[in-house]
């Protein structure tokens, strides 16, 4: 699981310095259903530091058998998969009443996130490097689907989760394939219950949606739902809700890319229309031919894919995100070499007693609380004269009342009403006393977490469009109220208030509209499909969205 490291962890440094078996976690990136992520490094002897990401299951989950046994197999399943365009998984541990998995440290951006910023710029991501992403994506998928047990025997496996916000880009250029956490093998020991969906709606299979047999074509079904998008340069089902969605899916109805982006070349239409076919043995066969025709069609039609260059644009993309995240991780590293001894994840709050920092501070296994400083202080005191002393002391004595008169002087003539001031001549004896200039006190200002479900709506707070959903920044302190206004299409608008007169944590969830939205065309006209009412036309079409928001994760 790899997730957009930088906002959460410059929000989130307090768990410098705890340690989770050989692992030192520097900063909670975020988390998701079951688990919280963490960023951690290994240390080692001369100076040896490696960077890995750590994911925690939930404490509250591990009473469930069926979630550890999810989380434990996820582990298991990952680390068997070893290919350049696989999130690399380390080891799956238990470290007393915590279960994780540490998985390898990517430097970059998932596509969802690069795909939403880059549309914001005129050149938005060029389609054959979206093409040669999603090549990258079937090379990783035809390894794992290819994958076989120590045995021999085949582990069948089915991602069942191929999005744009599982596939990871880094700034060097490489394409990687994230999060087999509800991935399926035929040698799994859980069941999916009855009428639980796994994976997001939006980039389902049919199969996946009517719960029949879902296997390997199920997934390049997703990845031909990432070609259409690219293609068009536009979300599928982005005027619809899940339970539309669903509808469409199990009626066969996608709308051809096409009537999209009317000058799509036929050839990446036939690509797209195979991979989208609602039947599927109608689908390609395998990720090897799908991947062969789309590399085929991109070889066709661009010069040479250079890596390297797409990383650079990526990183250029991103660049205060990544200045800021490489900041956060040399702090963190500095601190970790100057920690106190490892602790536990949740250590236990202390439950009296004075806890201030110069009171804990003392008791370092000695009675003297700093022998050193007592000395040091001694010898100075001893080396003073008496005379000076008695000199020092009257001089302060007369300082002070002289002090004492002008006051008295005063607090008389305010008493009697003059409304003459003091002459300067009345001040010579305090001229000398040390008094601080006054300093203009630093703007205030609180941290606050924004995040609404679900997790492609969008934000806005006092008018100002947030570039994140969840959202962590910090805020001006104000008195006034601020308005935040949450949306999405087929959902209700949410609207709230808010005070930012302290830090704040807001999660909100948006109802789904009651109004259905048009029903969208078929593509494969003779293909048969299962009787059903055509859905009630919409009163009003909601606005488009960018192709795609941010996850938690």
């Amino acid at each position: 699981m790899v997730l957009d490291l930088t906002a959460e962890a410059i929000a989130n440094p307090t768990n410098t310095g705890r340690m989770l078996g050989k692992y030192r976690l520097l900063a909670r990136l975020g988390q998701g259903g079951m688990a919280e992520v963490y960023l951690a490094v290994v240390a080692g002897p001369g100076g040896f530091n490696k960077l890995q990401v750590v994911k925690v299951m939930k404490p509250e989950l591990l009473e469930e058998p069926e979630h550890r046994t999810m989380f434990l197999e996820e582990g298991r399943l990952a680390a068997r998969l070893n290919h350049p365009n696989i999130v690399q998984t380390n080891e799956v541990q238990i470290d007393g009443d915590h279960h994780f998995i540490a998985m390898e440290y990517l430097d970059g951006q998932p596509l969802h996130r690069i795909v939403r910023r880059a549309n914001k710029t005129p050149e938005k991501v060029p389609l054959t490097w979206h093409l040669h992403f999603l090549c990258e994506v079937l090379a990783a998928l035809e390894y794992a689907h290819a994958a076989a047990d120590f045995d021999g025997s085949p582990l069948a496996v089915v991602h069942r989760d191929v999005t744009p916000h599982n596939v990871f880009i880094t700034y060097t250029g490489q394409v990687k394939l994230c999060d087999f956490g509800i991935a399926k093998t035929m040698s799994s020991s859980i069941e999916t219950r009855h009428g639980v969906l796994k994976g997001k709606v939006s980039y389902m299979a049919p199969e996946q949606v009517l719960g029949t047999r879902v296997d390997r074509r199920a997934d390049l079904f997703a990845v031909g739902i990432m070609l259409w998008e690219a293609a068009t340069a536009s979300r599928m089902w982005k005027d619809l809700s899940d339970v539309q969605i669903m509808q469409a899916l199990s009626q066969g109805r996608i709308q051809s890319a096409r009537e999209v982006n009317p000058g799509l070349d036929r050839d990446l239409e036939l690509i797209i229309e195979r991979a989208l076919a609602p039947r599927p043995e109608d689908r390609y066969a395998s990720a090897a031919e799908f991947r062969r025709e789309l590399e085929a069609f991109l070889f066709s039609h661009t010069a040479r894919i250079k890596p390297d260059q797409m990383g650079a644009w990526v990183a250029s993309l991103f660049e205060r995100e990544r200045e800021n995240l490489q900041k956060v991780i040399q702090e963190q590293l500095a601190g970790s070499d100057k920690a106190s001894p490892p602790v536990a994840l949740d250590p236990p709050r202390p439950s009296g007693g004075d806890s201030s920092p110069s009171r804990s501070g003392i008791h370092a296994g000695t009675a003297e609380p700093n022998p050193g400083r007592s000395l040091t202080n001694a010898s100075v005191e001893l080396s003073t004269p008496r005379r000076a002393r008695g000199t020092w002391a009257a001089v302060l004595g007369a300082l002070a009342a002289s002090v004492v008169f002008l006051l008295a002087a005063v607090v008389v003539l305010v008493l009697r009403g003059r409304t003459t001031e003091p002459t300067v001549e009345a001040l010579p004896h305090v001229a000398e006393a040390p008094v601080a200039a006054p300093t203009e006190a630093p703007a205030k200002t609180i941290r606050l977490r924004i995040q609404a479900t679900p997790l492609d709506a969008k934000l806005t707070l006092a008018g100002r469009e947030l570039e994140d959903n969840p959202w962590v920044g910090e805020v001006p302190v104000s008195d006034a109220e601020q308005e935040l206004v949450i949306t999405l299409d087929g959902h209700q608008t949410e609207r709230r208030l808010l005070r930012l007169d302290a830090n704040q944590r807001i999660e909100i969830t948006l109802k789904p509209s009651a109004a259905p939205a048009a029903a969208t065309r078929r593509v494969v006209a003779d293909k048969p499909k299962p009787e059903a009412v055509e859905p009630t036309p919409p009163k009003k079409k909601p606005p488009s969205r960018p192709l795609d928001t941010e996850d938690p994760w």
